[in-house]
């Protein structure tokens, strides 16, 4: 496929902000190491290591929301394609359309796991300064697992969202699940994001390119949450 040309448009921006996200993240990793190494030497107390923790942890959701808001974007254009249009792009990409099947539910699954659970956290006002054991979730964000973030570390939540939110990291979950009242607090909390962080500064318009290029994203092998 032809190198896409520099436009601005709203994938554009959210990939601007998932880059300004990620810088210094490595550097934060080795920070977290030396105070995980005071902590286990009694250099510092527990409670100074998880306010640390805190601090660090802070600079890592940002991505995780970042992520999922864009892969929930991309998901709503393609579902506006028709079956034929979908076909052709896959074609068009050499892409396997049973593959693509398989590895499209695989992904949304993903992304639609966090951008739920983010959503709940949102409407019950849950901040980073809640969460009980941010080294442990510290290391499952560093080895791309979420689930520890949102099923075990929080308890601040009613008991059907503390459920609600353990159901959807069991593996036989399925974003087809979903309820039409959760969907709706998906999207009402996708657009205060893209309304607060994105649509001010798009200036150009999706083109066939990068739909393309979010077909490929979205039906590429990735590992699961």
């Amino acid at each position: 496929m032809a190198r896409r040309k520099k436009t601005n448009n709203k994938y554009d921006v959210i990939l601007k902000l998932t880059k300004k996200d990620q810088k210094g993240l490595l550097k934060i990793m080795a920070k977290i190491y030396f105070v995980y190494r005071k902590e286990k030497k009694d250099k510092i107390t527990n409670e100074q290591a998880n306010n640390e923790y805190v601090k660090y942890l802070s600079r890592f959701v940002p991505l995780v929301k970042d992520l999922s808001h864009a892969g929930y974007e991309s998901l709503k254009d393609l579902s506006n394609l028709s079956t034929e249009e979908l076909a052709n792009y896959i074609n068009e990409l050499g892409m396997n359309y049973e593959e693509f099947k398989q590895n499209y539910h695989e992904n949304v699954n993903n992304f639609m796991k966090l951008i739920l659970a983010l959503a709940i956290l949102d409407k019950n006002d849950i901040r980073i300064s809640k969460i009980n054991n941010p080294k442990k979730t510290l290391n499952s964000i560093a080895q791309g697992s979420y689930l520890y973030m949102f099923e075990n570390s929080l308890d601040c939540l009613s008991d059907d969202d503390q459920e609600r939110i353990c159901s959807i990291f069991r593996k036989d979950f399925s974003y087809e699940n979903i309820t039409d009242n959760e969907k709706s607090l998906i999207e009402e909390y996708h657009n205060k994001f893209m309304q607060e962080y994105v649509n001010p500064y798009v200036k150009d318009e999706v083109k066939k390119e990068d739909l393309l290029y979010m077909v490929k994203t979205l039906g590429q092998n990735r590992n699961s949450i």
